[in-house]
Order: structure tokens, then sequence, then C-alpha cells
């Protein structure tokens, strides 16, 4: 699906209403075969696919009365696009990309940065609920709760954009970290 503002983190929920007949088309060929659908930026408000998006899994779907579908996507990984046919919807090749597993005193002193800026500011700033919080200190990768903290809290559609476009860790982590502090402003 070819949504230019739209940034599907993986791990992260998204809800979408699904109401173009070749989406609806791309809908019922995802839930018949593997739930698997990727979203896709677009380059420079053109109707040119992005190289890089998300993939996501279809976790519930509901068919409405008026022929549109409710649907909630779970994002799963970010992808690169390697060849794309807009016809009858958009379909392709993917490659998979994954955050490295990987860990640093840098990379440590960035994740208590941030989970310090972001805990500070949960209840009062951003009304999230004390369960969710507690949740993000379960995560053990770097990526996983960046990705998770910026789909929650970052409201801009080019930041949110950047930051899942962004494929090196410790950049992104630096990235949301100024985008928090930024937010306190």
């Amino acid at each position: 699906m070819i949504l230019p503002w739209v940034s599907l983190f993986p791990g992260a929920m998204m809800p979408l209403k699904i109401f173009e007949e070749r989406y609806q088309e791309m809908l019922r060929a995802s839930l018949a075969g593997n739930r698997m659908f990727a979203i896709a930026h677009t380059v420079q408000e053109e109707w040119e696919c992005d190289s890089l998006g998300a993939i996501g899994m279809i976790r519930a779907c509901v068919q409405n009365e008026d022929g549109s579908s409710n649907l909630v996507l779970q994002g799963v990984s970010r992808v690169q696009f390697c060849e794309m046919d807009l016809a009858p919807y958009p379909s392709g090749r993917i490659a998979v990309l994954s955050d490295p597993d990987e860990t640093s005193p840098e990379l440590e002193c960035l994740r208590k940065k941030i989970q310090s800026v972001f805990k500070s500011r949960a209840k009062t700033e951003f009304d999230i609920p004390q369960g969710y919080v507690d949740h993000l200190d379960k995560i053990t990768r770097h990526g996983a709760l960046t990705d998770m903290i910026a789909s929650t809290v970052i409201e801009n559609p080019e930041s949110r954009r950047l930051l899942l476009e962004e494929l090196d860790i410790p950049v992104r982590m630096e990235m949301l970290l100024d985008l928090l502090h930024d937010a306190k402003s």
C-alpha cells in the first residue's frame, strides 16, 4: 500500500481503513495468503514508490457494510523494495532489513537518556499508561525500543519517516533523543 506520510514501525500497531477497490483486492489476497503487506512511502509527493518502507501482519480485519474494511496491522520489519508492479495493486519483491543485535557503552548511554526523557514526560505530557512504560523496560534490543517510543510519541509525519528510514541504530537513537528534547521546548 502506498501512503505518502504514513510510517509503520516494527512492533507498532496501526489501524487502517481500506476502501479503494485495488487495495480491497490486495487485502483479500493478503488474507488468503500470509496476512502480510507492506506500507511504502512516495518519493517527494509523487506516486512513485520510495525504496524503503515496512511490512506488517494483519492482526484483525472487519468487513464493513459499505464494502470497506477496517484492520489492524502490526509492523514486523523495515523492508527495501527491490521490484514494484503497480497493477492491479502495488506488489513486488522485497528484502527484509533487520536491525543488528548490537550493544555497546554508547548505545547503553543513549538508551538511558531516551528512557529518562521519555519516562519523565510519559504520564504528564504524553498521557502514556504506566503499564506501557513498564513494558518498554523489557525490550532488550535498542532499535526495537527506539521504534516503539517513536511510534508512540512522535507525531510529525516527516520526523516519523526519517526515523523509519534510518537504518543505523545509534543515529536513529540520537535522532529520537533530539526529537524528544525538541518536543519539550
